[in-house]
């Protein structure tokens, strides 16, 4: 079998989920031995990985195997990268290769190498490619209170404008940026905050779904899109972007029945 092969063929989509579980136990771990989740994924995975992959893939099973003892896994990191960074260019340029499984190998080659956080980044934003529901989980951006942070929000905008609100309007905020430059950069933190845990939530459910690009509204429980037309469901990317989806007749009824029976969420 050609190093080719393997990259084309659907089994790369397991050799990923298992630099995912790795990465989990980099980014979350102590830096001894996994914990026994970790440890149970990283083991079953190897095991159907190696015989395939371990011919291709130099000082593969050493690699794993000093992850899972918890021993020179700093060394171990590194070599994978290296490994990484050797394998991508071996697809590049072959229109049969998926172009997301190649650029997943290259960030996961670049923060294995050099602990690239912008690579970590991107690993973590499309962990749902890993095609595993543990990793995706794992790496859930962890849910803040808005409660907390609307309740600073609406003590400043009072103290500044006398209005209990969580956001100045355009004037207001130029006012206050003029005035009162402190208090404006107390209110920009604030609303990054604020903005921010919304935007976790709806990350963290999206991304149990299985799915980077979008999720239904009505089963998000994140509140009905506003202006839809009749006939429309409406939907919300990862990044935040909503759009409609025309219905049939059939479904627009089982639209309305589900829309009755979804409780009031408020984040």
């Amino acid at each position: 079998m050609e190093l080719k092969t393997l990259l084309t063929a659907s089994r790369i989509t397991h050799f990923i989920e298992m630099l995912y579980v790795i990465l989990v136990d980099r980014v979350q771990g102590s830096g001894g031995k996994p914990d026994e989740e970790t440890s149970l994924e990283l083991n079953s995975l190897a095991k159907e990985i190696l015989p395939v992959w371990g011919p291709f893939v130099p000082g593969l099973r050493d690699i794993l195997l000093a992850i899972l003892r918890g021993r020179g896994k700093d060394e171990a990191y590194a070599r994978l990268g290296q490994v990484l960074k050797d394998l991508h260019p071996k697809g590049k340029g072959d229109i049969e290769v998926p172009i997301e499984d190649l650029d997943l190998l290259k960030a996961m080659g670049a923060y294995f190498r050099v602990n690239s956080a912008n690579a970590l980044a991107k690993l973590t934003k499309f962990a749902s490619l890993s095609k595993s529901p543990w990793v995706v989980q794992r790496l859930a951006p962890k849910i803040g209170s808005q409660q907390d942070t609307k309740t600073a929000l609406e003590q400043l905008l009072r103290s500044l404008v006398g209005r209990k609100d969580t956001a100045l309007t355009l004037d207001e905020a130029a006012k206050v940026k003029a005035v009162k430059p402190e208090s404006y950069k107390a209110y920009l933190e604030l609303r990054k905050a604020f903005n921010q845990s919304w935007r976790d939530a709806l990350v963290a459910f999206i991304r149990s779904s299985g799915s980077d690009n979008a999720c239904s509204l009505l089963g998000c429980g994140y509140g009905r899109a506003r202006n839809r037309p009749a006939g429309r469901v409406g939907y919300v990317s990862i990044e935040g972007r909503s759009h409609n989806l025309r219905l049939s007749s059939n479904r627009r009824q089982n639209q309305a029945n589900n829309e009755s029976k979804l409780p009031s969420v408020h984040l």
